[in-house]
């Protein structure tokens, strides 16, 4: 009987993640529409009216609901769109491992729909930055302006020393054990304890079922605990698929390849760009910023003080200001 225990534990827990999956199909419907892409489905989400239109791209691991600080401030002046990466939020998977070219190509695709063929101010937050410095480079005249939130440094990924290659290893070997146990609905069951009040059981629960990966689930409980309250049922299940976990190892394996192919910015002098930093940047991250600005006519660099990485969804009031100056500067320039 005792060796026969792992395997119905087992068999209950996947059988109670196809009813989870089943139920946030119900509850958690796209919140935007779905673009068809070759087969497979990018979600977009679109609020407000106005030009230019303003476009985000998120972190590497983040959907378009992390933007849902800042977003709605944006939209009382704009038109804005936010959207999923493939695999991740509601987008469908990618099979295969993704590339620049191929996130770029999205991105385009995304933008043109959103700004009509017009040029696009593109806000982008950490690997999301790396992909709008790239993406500016290869359409130039489809870019209005950038807002870079906390953009990672491609000196650093492109110049990728052991220690830096071992970390993503394993933060990839963890995500995709966080895929089995989303499988097995150890995912679900420790994010909805966290959703019920149970943090010391959740924490519990990963630790045992995940070993190392424990720390990945905590992490994302971290990130959920940041969002709209109204929005903690929705990310979490999101992040009860596997595919968001395959997701985000191949993108993390993948970045590398991507810094090194984004290769160092020249941007278009005339071209309205503004940073924003986190006070826990380092100050090779600062300097690395401040080269990309200049010589740039119109241009901005602010350290947001009392701010970490996720610096969007702690001030968003003034990421929004920072997205209006640049939208009021593009619209001077069309």
């Amino acid at each position: 009987m005792l060796a026969v225990a792992p395997f119905a534990v087992a068999g209950l827990g996947w059988l109670f993640q196809r009813a989870g999956l089943k139920r946030d199909g119900r509850r958690y419907p796209p919140q935007g529409l779905l673009l068809s892409r070759r087969g497979r489905y990018l979600h977009v989400h679109q609020q407000g009216r106005g030009q230019p239109a303003i476009v985000f791209e998120a972190g590497l691991a983040a959907s378009s609901l992390s933007w849902a600080r800042v977003q709605p401030l944006v939209a009382e002046h704009c038109s804005t769109t936010s959207y999923d990466r493939a695999g991740l939020g509601w987008s469908t998977p990618l099979y295969s491992q993704p590339s620049l070219a191929q996130m770029l190509d999205d991105l385009h695709a995304v933008a043109a729909w959103a700004g009509g063929g017009e040029p696009v101010v593109l806000v982008g937050h950490s690997f999301g930055a790396l992909l709008l410095l790239a993406y500016t480079q290869r359409f130039p005249q489809q870019v209005a302006g950038l807002v870079l939130v906390e953009p990672v440094s491609l000196l650093a990924w492109s110049e990728c020393s052991a220690a830096d290659q071992y970390r993503l290893q394993v933060g990839a070997t963890l995500s995709r054990r966080g895929a089995w146990l989303a499988e097995f609905g150890v995912v679900r069951a420790a994010l909805a304890l966290l959703l019920h009040g149970g943090q010391r059981w959740s924490r519990q629960i990963g630790r045992q079922a995940a070993g190392r990966g424990a720390a990945t689930l905590e992490r994302l409980t971290g990130e959920i605990s940041n969002l709209p309250r109204e929005l903690w049922p929705v990310v979490a299940a999101q992040w009860s698929r596997p595919h968001s976990f395959h997701a985000m190892a191949s993108t993390l394996e993948a970045l590398p390849a991507c810094a090194v192919d984004a290769g160092s910015p020249a941007l278009p002098v005339e071209l309205p760009v503004a940073v924003l930093s986190a006070t826990s940047a380092t100050p090779e991250e600062l300097r690395e910023r401040d080269g990309w600005l200049a010589g740039l006519v119109e241009a901005e660099h602010r350290v947001l003080e009392g701010t970490g990485h996720w610096l969007h969804l702690q001030r968003p009031d003034e990421v929004a200001e920072a997205i209006r100056w640049c939208a009021e500067r593009a619209k001077m320039r069309a």
